[in-house]
């Protein structure tokens, strides 16, 4: 899964390379998965700090190893995501280079369905114009009080692309009052005041969070 992950940021990259320069790590603490990407020729940034999320992860490793560079992004793009192609990563670092959001990310339309209710799927309220993500939550969200409307929802992917000094910030302030609750990361950055702006795919993606996601994202791949 990790190695499907890390292709889909290798062909990214290919894709992107004559318009912005683009380097993919894996980043981990971990023995066997260290040892599993080099053993399929990727590259690993080790960091062993005892840490509240991938983010902070991640940015140990850029501060550590990039931070001198001329950096205008930091993808945190999660190995449990095996569903998220080259084509909608390229689109979000071209959407994210060419506004003004802090940090960008990736959501998915989605009809009504009984994954609405499920806490290990994340739902995100967007705005109708220009992509500004408004909540993130477990919780099913937004509520059609009136329900007149045709209901539709939109999915949020474990992704986030971060300005050098929005990860900065993220990092910094330490765990949050509301990400503590709903242990969502994104909602520190929204805390903190940062403006997440996203791209809609209309690709299928679903996260390997508990064993029974498995079943889910082979039947996924089976037809994708």
């Amino acid at each position: 899964m990790v190695m499907r992950v890390y292709d889909h940021a290798i062909k990214a990259h290919e894709s992107l390379q004559k318009k912005h320069p683009v380097e993919a790590y894996i980043v981990t603490d971990d023995d066997r998965i260290e040892q599993h990407v080099l053993d399929h020729g990727g590259q690993v940034l080790r960091v062993d700090d005892d840490v509240p999320s991938g983010t902070e992860r991640i940015y140990l490793a850029f501060k550590r190893n990039f931070k001198e560079n001329e950096v205008e992004l930091v993808i945190n793009l999660q190995g449990d995501e095996p569903l998220l192609g080259d084509v909608d990563l390229s689109r979000l670092i071209d959407y994210h280079l060419s506004g003004h959001h802090d940090v960008g990310t990736i959501v998915r339309r989605r009809a009504m369905d009984e994954e609405f209710e499920n806490p290990n799927v994340v739902k995100v309220v967007l705005a109708k114009d220009g992509g500004k993500c408004l909540y993130f939550s477990r919780s099913p969200i937004p509520y059609d009080r009136d329900q007149e409307k045709p209901k539709e929802w939109y999915q949020h992917a474990g992704i986030y692309s971060y300005t050098p000094e929005a990860l900065e910030a993220f990092c910094a302030a330490g765990t949050s009052y509301y990400e503590n609750i709903e242990k969502l990361e994104q909602l520190r950055g929204m805390e903190l005041g940062l403006d997440y702006g996203a791209i809609v795919t209309e690709a299928p993606f679903h996260a390997i969070d508990i064993p029974t996601d498995v079943a889910i994202v082979e039947k996924l791949l089976a037809h994708h």
